[in-house]
């Protein structure tokens, strides 16, 4: 591929240095009172069998078992079921955040198989990361989304259905705050527990189940995209509809401990739903359905289309991944009342600063556009 500095002609023309976003300030998420008054929830909390009340519930537990398979399928699938439950229910502000997320893990997998990476890992390596990148983004999507599905058929019925979490294999952590979000509303808190659950099953049935280990994120090619910036979350975001998306976000650091996973969701978190940023990014979202590719966010950089010159392939997922078939074999509860500790995440949301990254995705840019040229040469 040839050298073009031409996209960088309109950026140049909206000021494309660091945008000078203000601090996101430090937000309360419960009182202490209410932290603990879940402790002592949780410390009563043992797991109970599924007990139905009526063939009606059982009804509700085999079409969202039924939902879940079906939107399971891939990261394509997954990513647009989180977005069409949001715009359903938009008090639960994690669906949105999965969703932003799980597009960004369809950027990682897409990388694997782009014109600025592909040529430098193993066709083996390419597989076993695809493969931890896809079962991550499955087993969160197997527990995640009958939450969000019980939840929706609560509202739906008048009453609260939580006690139907064990069908799901969900961790028993979740349903005191499932609970208390049906009467409350406190997104904040929802959003955090589900931070907190998805990340701690992840490391039990997908890091420890399935890997019994973190070497794959010990190696030497993880931690060189890692360091290229191949790991970091983008929310797209306009400051004027005039101009093109800028990029915001944080970059995933040491994600093989799992307290940095969930300290890094709640500071995305933060600025996911920054105002007035969060109605662009819904409507980026509406605009352009998720395809894997990073063309998604700025087309005038990269295209789906191999033999385009003049910019860099980055492919749609499904053209160059199959679907895969998991078994959720490992459906272990990750809570115990050793975790009660956990209860320190939920005091409140960090203050955020330097979060806009379309500056550090032009330096990004230009480094896969040196690889490409070093692959062709």
């Amino acid at each position: 591929m040839n050298f073009s500095f031409i996209p960088f002609l309109g950026l140049l023309q909206e000021k494309i240095s660091q945008w000078a976003l203000p601090s996101i300030k430090r937000k309360e998420i419960y009182s202490l009172k209410e932290i603990s008054m879940f402790s002592e929830q949780l410390n009563m909390f043992s797991p109970s069998p599924i007990l139905y009340t009526d063939q009606k519930e059982k009804n509700i537990v085999a079409h969202i078992t039924k939902e879940t398979h079906a939107y399971n399928r891939n990261n394509i699938t997954r990513t647009q079921a989180y977005y069409e439950f949001f715009i359903r229910n938009q008090e639960v502000h994690w669906s949105f955040l999965a969703h932003i997320v799980s597009r960004n893990g369809g950027y990682f997998m897409t990388d694997l198989m782009s014109s600025y990476l592909k040529d430098f890992l193993s066709d083996s390596q390419i597989k076993r990361y695809f493969l931890f990148l896809e079962r991550s983004n499955a087993f969160i999507f197997q527990d995640a989304f009958p939450q969000l599905l019980l939840y929706e058929f609560s509202k739906r019925i008048g009453k609260p259905l939580f006690h139907l979490l064990s069908a799901f294999h969900v961790s028993s952590f979740m349903q005191p705050f499932w609970n208390e979000f049906y009467l409350k509303k406190n997104s904040n808190g929802i959003t955090v527990a589900m931070i907190v659950n998805e990340q701690y099953m992840l490391e039990e049935r997908v890091i420890k189940g399935i890997y019994h280990s973190t070497s794959l994120l010990q190696e030497l090619p993880y931690k060189l995209q890692e360091n290229l910036g191949f790991t970091t979350i983008f929310i797209p975001y306009k400051v004027s509809k005039k101009y093109r998306y800028r990029l915001s976000g944080k970059t995933v650091r040491e994600f093989e401990q799992v307290k940095k996973r969930i300290e890094l969701g709640k500071e995305l978190y933060q600025i996911l739903f920054e105002e007035p940023y969060i109605s662009e990014t819904i409507r980026f979202a509406h605009h352009y359905p998720h395809s894997g590719s990073r063309s998604d966010y700025w087309d005038f950089m990269f295209s789906k289309v191999e033999n385009d010159h003049e910019k860099l392939f980055s492919p749609a997922l499904e053209s160059v991944w199959e679907d895969v078939t998991h078994q959720y074999t490992k459906k272990v509860d990750w809570f115990q009342q050793k975790n009660i500790d956990v209860l320190s995440f939920f005091n409140e949301l960090p203050e955020v600063t330097t979060y806009d990254l379309t500056a550090v995705a032009l330096r990004h840019y230009l480094l896969y556009n040196a690889l490409d040229h070093i692959t062709e040469s």
